[in-house]
């Protein structure tokens, strides 16, 4: 079911509210001192998947985040505020590499850019999603248009809640996406999230509020949040952080 947005707070680094639950992983280390919140999508086909993938040590590749946001608004938590996860990967921002040592990240459960196929739409790992689900836009860093997959409105409600309470909390100094620090590598959160507006309203800008960037237009109709259902998991993208 969906879980609807309610008021989010901060103990201890954790973060606590409705529908929120903690898992820790292993994938982490060092005392951060956060200056920026980073977004991402997962790339995955759920969010329990997702949060299996970032749960799980690997010979390689390994990654995590602080939080995993699921299309029905529910948030698990990985690792406190103040402990650094593998998100960022290769990155810089400002002058300053590294952007794991300095940042929170946040995982938004998304399939990402999707290939057309006649009329199909279909991610990487082989799920084919409806017309509803999809936006066609060109990605703010260019690459002409393509298929994107949408996020969920409880997601987006979300994302305003907790990049308000973390930048409030914490004194950051942005909100950015992966796009921004490893650019010409990441393409996420991608054009379907509306990073600009996300930011304004955390950081107390005149940001646009409209969630589609520049040569964005909807395939089909505003995306409802999904009835909650049980979903075959599956390896993830997430590894190639």
């Amino acid at each position: 079911s969906r879980c609807k947005p309610s008021m989010l707070g901060i103990e201890n680094h954790r973060l606590i509210g409705d529908g929120v639950s903690f898992r820790a992983t292993p994938n982490c280390g060092g005392e951060l001192k956060a200056r920026y919140l980073v977004f991402h999508y997962t790339a995955g086909r759920s969010a329990d998947s997702s949060v299996e993938s970032l749960c799980t040590r690997k010979p390689q590749g390994n990654a995590s985040a602080h939080l995993v946001v699921s299309r029905d608004g529910r948030i698990v938590q990985l690792a406190p505020f103040n402990i650094v996860t593998w998100h960022a990967g290769v990155s810089q921002w400002n002058g300053l590499v590294g952007l794991n040592r300095a940042s929170i990240g946040i995982e938004m459960d998304n399939a990402g850019w999707l290939n057309r196929v006649g009329d199909k739409f279909i991610a990487w790992f082989g799920k084919e999603y409806g017309a509803s689900d999809v936006m066609l836009a060109e990605h703010k860093h260019g690459g002409g248009t393509r298929p994107w997959h949408v996020y969920t409105e409880v997601q987006i409600e979300r994302a305003h809640e907790l990049a308000k309470l973390l930048v409030d909390y914490y004194g950051l100094q942005d909100v950015l996406g992966h796009e921004d620090i490893a650019r010409g590598r990441k393409q996420d959160p991608g054009p379907a999230f509306p990073l600009a507006a996300v930011a304004g309203r955390a950081l107390d800008r005149n940001a646009p509020v409209k969630p589609v960037q520049r040569g964005a237009m909807k395939v089909g109709v505003m995306h409802k949040a999904p009835k909650k259902k049980t979903q075959a998991r599956t390896r993830s993208t997430l590894a190639r952080r």
